[in-house]
C-alpha cells in the first residue's frame, strides 16, 4: 500500500476545527439566506396585491406569472416564498432564533 492510499484510508483528524471554525460563517450564511427569503417573500406579495388592486386577472398574478417575470426561479419556489411570508411574515420576530427555513417546515403543520 503507497503512502497516499494509506493517508486517504486515516480518518480526517483535522475536520473538527474546520467544523468549529466554519460554524460562524454557516450560520452568517443561514441569516443571510434567511433574510433574503422573507424580502423575496414580501416583494412577491407585494407585486400579487399590486396586481389584484389594479384589477389583474389571476393568471397575471399566478407564483407561474412571477416566475416567468424573474426568471431563475420555479414557480413551486415562488409559491413557497409567498406562503411562509403570508402566514408568518408578522410573527417571525417574535422567535428571533429562528430562519425562514423553519417557517417554511411549519407552513404545512395544522397548528402552526
Amino acid at each position: 500500500m503507497s503512502k497516499k492510499q494509506a493517508a486517504a484510508e486515516q480518518p480526517a483528524t483535522d475536520t473538527v476545527p474546520i467544523d468549529t471554525t466554519s460554524e460562524q460563517y454557516l450560520d452568517q450564511w443561514n441569516r443571510l439566506i434567511s433574510t433574503t427569503n422573507w424580502d423575496k417573500g414580501r416583494i412577491i406579495a407585494d407585486w400579487r396585491q399590486a396586481q389584484i388592486s389594479h384589477g389583474s386577472p389571476p393568471r397575471e398574478y399566478s407564483d407561474e406569472a412571477w416566475s416567468r417575470h424573474i426568471g431563475n426561479v420555479s414557480p413551486q419556489h415562488v409559491g413557497r416564498l409567498r406562503r411562509v411570508y403570508d402566514r408568518f411574515g408578522g410573527l417571525r420576530e417574535e422567535f428571533p432564533g429562528l430562519y425562514w427555513s423553519h417557517f417554511q417546515v411549519a407552513l404545512d403543520w395544522p397548528d402552526a
